[in-house]
């Protein structure tokens, strides 16, 4: 499915490309309900702000594209830090070092790390290594993470690419709240989720100044909080309608 250059840029275009967006995403594999397949974070630990926070999480996505044009899409740096809600690629200091910073937001708390990141892509195997570290200057929080994702091709019969990232996340300082179980997986698995339809629609323009204009939406800390917060009422009551039954 490709979408034309013109026609402009009113609501009702908007309304239809994201249409449009829907019904790729439909289509490809290994989705559940139109999201990313995610799994389940593999470790959580949650310790008291003083001491700070770690966690250990995994998601899996799939993309209705060839591995090596997702590939070359992850080699844009500022292409794909353009797809990251909350990040901006401030410099480029060559051989895969990068400098900018990342804001999340929580209700009233609004974390903004800035720091350094150095991304090694191993173009043979399709595996990529990212590490990365930042402060937040106003509140004294700090930030390290630890990334690998890799691009394989995509065992369903439709083809396209499957994308693993682990991710290992230490924060200290008032963020390390942000560690909490339950909330840091519904927030990563938001972020994972923009993520991916800024990825599918980047790759559905037609032309480049297209895809420059298509950006990440900001995603919400006070719909994040409820949505996690729901999650857990939902898990609290199904191991109690569990129980019931036994």
């Amino acid at each position: 499915m490709r979408h034309d250059g013109g026609g402009g840029g009113g609501p009702q275009h908007h309304r239809s490309r994201r249409r449009d967006l829907l019904l790729l995403r439909s289509r490809v594999p290994a989705r559940v309900h139109g999201r990313p397949a995610v799994v389940p974070a593999t470790h959580l630990t949650f310790t008291s702000p003083d001491t700070g926070a770690r966690v250990k999480i995994r998601h899996e996505f799939s993309v209705d594209r060839h591995p090596d044009s997702v590939w070359e899409f992850f080699q844009d740096i500022p292409n794909v830090a353009s797809c990251m809600p909350g990040a901006e690629l401030t410099e480029e200091h060559g051989e895969g070092k990068y400098s900018g910073k990342v804001s999340v937001k929580l209700g009233a708390m609004t974390a903004t790390f800035e720091g350094q990141c150095t991304i090694d892509p191993d173009h043979g195997t399709r595996v990529c290594q990212i590490e990365g570290k930042g402060v937040d200057r106003r509140g004294g929080s700090r930030g390290q993470v630890a990334v690998e994702y890799s691009v394989d091709d995509h065992t369903d019969a439709a083809g396209g690419s499957h994308v693993t990232v682990d991710a290992d996340v230490k924060l200290s300082g008032a963020a390390a709240q942000f560690g909490r179980a339950g909330l840091i997986q519904e927030m990563s698995s938001r972020l994972i989720d923009e993520f991916v339809q800024c990825l599918e629609a980047k790759l559905e323009a037609t032309t480049a100044e297209e895809a420059a204009q298509i950006q990440a939406r900001e995603v919400k800390g006070f719909s994040l909080f409820f949505a996690s917060l729901w999650s857990t009422i939902r898990r609290w009551f199904g191991r109690s309608g569990n129980r019931r039954q036994t």
